[in-house]
């Protein structure tokens, strides 16, 4: 874990607290930020666990801190910083006056902020934030946002890892075995077809990967590649796919 100039914590892979380790400006006390869902310091606490700082909020961000907090923190809502001579937040791009709930300057994007050019998190500070004073984020967008990413992630390294494993197409060729091909999933050219001996195959994921191999043999001929052979093969393996998988037969992209 790190901050601007010291390594906070060394943990080992088993999870086990190491220490502290520092360089650069000597560092002696650190501290742990507890937040709420949209990133707002609720507390602070020391490594022992003891709350060194906490605060209560007003629904737009105005923070009554603890006056027993022994250290001074002025971070707020995600984005904004508290300014002590004029109790306003910088928030990048404006400046933030959490007792109305206002900025203090129109929303630089203009009306795609919303009709109201001046208030904040489209007066819903509950579940929208606005880190950087110009365009609102609602929980459920960051939310959906992670999720796409992950399944992403888990898709690509599933396909990378598990090629989709289709009926081969009868050899041309007297001196071919007849066997199974792999449609790997698409990367830049060339294209290949690897031979493997397991038959089982998905309609739904046979036609994701034979749409996307058509969408690349399309992108790479725009580049200049030649793509006859590749073209001839997809419409091949196309043909095959209606015959394994009717009820999709329609949707299965083809030149």
């Amino acid at each position: 874990k790190f901050s601007s100039f010291t390594i906070c914590t060394n943990w080992d892979q088993g999870s086990d607290f190491k220490g502290n380790v520092r360089f650069g400006p000597q560092v002696d006390n650190v501290v742990i930020y507890q937040n709420d869902h949209l990133g707002t310091p609720q507390k602070l606490t020391a490594v022992n666990g003891a709350v060194v700082w906490s605060a209560k909020y007003s629904s737009f961000g105005q923070a009554e801190v603890d006056l027993s907090s022994t250290v001074t923190n002025n971070l707020r809502f995600a984005g904004q910083y508290f300014d002590a001579e004029t109790s306003l937040h910088y928030n990048y791009k404006r400046y933030y006056d959490p007792e109305t709930g206002k900025y203090l300057r129109v929303d630089p994007i203009g009306l795609a902020g919303g009709i109201n050019l001046f208030l904040y998190a489209s007066g819903n500070p509950i579940n929208n934030f606005d880190p950087k004073g110009d365009l609102v984020w609602t929980i459920e967008v960051v939310v959906l946002i992670a999720i796409a990413a992950i399944t992403t992630v888990v898709v690509l390294d599933h396909y990378r890892r598990h090629p989709l494993k289709i009926p081969a197409l009868p050899s041309t060729s007297d001196d071919d075995d007849v066997g199974d091909k792999v449609i790997p999933f698409p990367k830049d050219p060339p294209i290949d077809y690897d031979d493997d001996d397991d038959d089982d195959f998905n309609c739904e994921e046979w036609l994701m990967l034979l749409n996307m191999q058509h969408d690349q043999i399309s992108q790479l001929e725009c580049k200049g590649y030649d793509m006859s052979k590749e073209k001839s093969e997809h419409n091949l393996s196309a043909q095959l796919f209606s015959e394994y998988c009717p009820h999709l037969s329609k949707q299965v992209k083809a030149f």
